[in-house]
């Protein structure tokens, strides 16, 4: 219940800064909005990505704020930093995307786990998330443009659970130890999207 509280506080504050930002913008007709589908690969595993990112524009940088869903082995919503820098005279952009990555994993990818009063699953918390890279976009129309990127992704979360261990012999008690691990994903990310 904690975990859904403070997964509703994140999403309620990017979502006033996205307000706030586009309100802005919306005054200079300066802005950017930028939906994107991504691949993820891994060790061994590839897993898709969806990400928004919106903000302004400022003399050849693009700074704003981010939100998506990954897949990748556990999922996650990553809320970041968009940050964009346009290289004058090509079609070419660096980037970077820093911030929380919120733990929301599937119910399969808990750890569940019984003792004598009941059963139990394993507990999730966040960590961060940063991916620096480098991207292409060709214009389309106005200032709509497609964008293609490549970049290396890291993602980081933590997660506890309970480990009972029943004795069959004497003494015939149970012990219980709490048990964790801490995750780092580390992965490139390829992306398609579309600026508007």
């Amino acid at each position: 219940m904690l975990k859904n509280d403070r997964m509703r506080t994140c999403l309620s504050i990017f979502c006033l800064l996205v307000f706030f930002v586009s309100a802005e913008a919306q005054q200079k007709k300066q802005w950017y909005l930028l939906p994107q589908l991504g691949l993820l690969n891994g060790d061994g595993a590839v897993s898709g990505q969806v990400m928004l990112s919106g903000g302004i524009v400022r003399k050849g940088w693009d700074i704003g704020l981010g939100v998506g869903v990954d897949y990748y082995e556990i999922r996650s919503v990553p809320l970041v930093a968009d940050i964009r820098k346009h290289i004058a005279t090509l079609p070419l952009f660096i980037y970077t995307n820093i911030g929380y990555n919120i733990a929301a994993p599937l119910t399969k990818q808990y750890i569940y786990s019984e003792d004598g009063w009941g059963h139990s699953r394993s507990s999730f918390s966040g960590g961060w998330y940063a991916e620096p890279g480098i991207g292409y976009d060709v214009l389309l129309k106005k200032d709509h443009r497609f964008v293609m990127s490549i970049g290396y992704s890291v993602k980081t979360m933590h997660e506890k659970y309970t480990e009972t261990i029943a004795r069959d012999f004497p003494p015939y008690f149970s012990e219980v130890n709490e048990r964790s691990y801490d995750y780092r994903f580390n992965r490139f990310v390829f992306r398609l999207g579309f600026r508007l």
